[in-house]
């Protein structure tokens, strides 16, 4: 993952709502379905959380595929899976939809992203844009996407529904925003350093942006989709209804600080010219960068190393202008 919380914090911000209001306690169980990162048990406010996945580890973590899952029948009030069942391949995904079911005894959550047309033109366009920052490596996890391809939404549906006695769905995380966060992303962590610009966005999703994703209207194109089903009984009414202040003037206030943020930390003043500490703090930290590099040095660091030989005080003059 990279220098931007906002895509864990979409997904598992809205998972914790949804346990609030489900009513969710200490002393229920939970079980994370391909939860092998362990990110997820801070935003839920109980002790008893169990993962299960090939990857990962600890006390509470069970090794095994998400399609044999290694649990008796019932044996957890809450089961949920987020972002994980683009991970393997197609095959498998109803097998492993059956085994949520098996498993769980009050409740079910699955969140995702599903396919369609633009949201593979999304990924794809972002798989591109790493490989030209990134020497032409691919991100790991979205390659994989791509690979299997998405989940299908009416297939999750259908499968996740025949276990639960009243159940809800709806679409979250707007495609069009995930993508442009996701593209910010890939910037930042090629080398734009924004420390100062990283956290105050950080901080702003989390605190309100989220919200906004949390359920999408009709015809806003999402990335990924909802699931809530309870096995006896009614999910509450509230369930669906979108997080956010009653003014939605103050909601857009809360973007103001990122706005200051990314003035304060220009590189260039109001004549064009670059600013003394931000400019030279970056090239510092470039430097340092390609000096703890082990592979053989590039013709840019060869460049860089003999310029500082060749040419004394060169770094002093710079930071002077």
């Amino acid at each position: 993952m990279g220098s931007l919380s906002i895509d864990r914090e979409q997904r598992y911000k809205t998972i914790q709502l949804v346990v609030q209001r489900l009513g969710l306690t200490a002393e229920h169980t939970v079980l994370d379905v391909g939860g092998g990162t362990g990110a997820l048990p801070s935003y839920i406010p109980t002790p008893n959380f169990w993962s299960c996945d090939l990857r990962g580890g600890g006390p509470r973590h069970i090794a095994c595929s998400m399609d044999r899952l290694a649990v008796r029948e019932a044996a957890f009030d809450l089961v949920l899976q987020a972002d994980s069942l683009e991970h393997i391949p197609p095959e498998r995904h109803r097998q492993t939809l059956d085994e949520l079911l098996k498993v769980f005894r009050k409740w079910l959550i699955w969140i995702g992203p599903v396919q369609s047309d633009l949201t593979v033109q999304a990924e794809e366009d972002l798989c591109r844009t790493h490989r030209e920052l990134f020497a032409g490596r691919e991100m790991n996890w979205l390659i994989e996407h791509r690979r299997h391809g998405l989940p299908d939404p009416e297939m999750v549906v259908l499968a996740l529904s025949r276990g639960c006695q009243d159940w809800m769905c709806w679409r979250s995380c707007r495609l069009e925003d995930w993508w442009l966060w996701k593209q910010l992303e890939l910037a930042l962590d090629a080398g734009i350093f924004r420390p100062g610009v990283e956290a105050v966005l950080n901080n702003w999703y989390l605190q309100e942006g989220w919200k906004r994703d949390f359920r999408l209207e009709s015809g806003v194109p999402a990335y990924r989709m909802v699931f809530v089903g309870c096995r006896d009984g009614k999910l509450p009414r509230i369930l669906m209804d979108r997080p956010g202040k009653e003014d939605p003037f103050e909601a857009w206030r809360s973007r103001l600080p990122l706005v200051r943020e990314w003035l304060a930390n220009s590189e260039m003043n109001r004549d064009g010219f670059p600013l003394e500490s931000p400019a030279a703090a970056q090239l510092a930290r470039l430097a340092e960068v390609l000096g703890q590099q082990a592979r053989p040095g590039s013709l840019w660091r060869r460049w860089i190393g003999g310029l500082r030989c060749r040419v004394p005080g060169w770094w002093d003059r710079m930071r002077r202008h």
